[in-house]
């Protein structure tokens, strides 16, 4: 199953596709994050779609929001890995902690525009109109 969530996720068409939201939000079902991006079609067309991240661990974003408007929102590329050197530092920083069943969910803005990485164990992913908020 994580192999087919990491080749999922690995699949979108992210270069060019644009990061317009990020939202950190508790619920019952535990802590939650989403994107809303605007995912590059064919023939340059966009669909607006809501990406979920399930069971969140941690979110780190490092966002330039000046560079960020100024390349347009961009996304230059995005990957989902199950072994990253960024989970192996946090396993050895929380030994108590266990992220075996975690992925690092990775999405690279246009340079300078910073980055969002986020370790969850499962994404989701809804059209705009299905989508459910915070």
């Amino acid at each position: 199953m994580t192999a087919d969530l990491e080749q999922s996720f690995n699949l979108l068409p992210w270069h060019d596709s644009k990061l317009l939201d990020l939202c950190i939000a508790r619920s019952a079902g535990g802590d939650r994050a989403w994107l809303r991006v605007s995912l590059r079609g064919p023939q340059n067309t966009h669909r607006m779609v809501q990406i979920e991240f399930l069971e969140v661990a941690i979110v780190e974003a490092s966002i330039d929001v000046d560079a960020k408007r100024v390349c347009a929102d961009d996304i230059s590329d995005a990957c989902c890995t199950a072994r990253s050197p960024w989970i192996e530092g946090l396993a050895k920083g929380r030994p108590y902690d266990s992220f075996d069943e975690y992925l690092e969910f990775n999405v690279l803005l246009i340079p300078p525009g910073g980055s969002v990485r986020i370790l969850a164990k499962a994404y989701a992913i809804r059209e705009a109109s299905e989508a459910r908020g915070p």
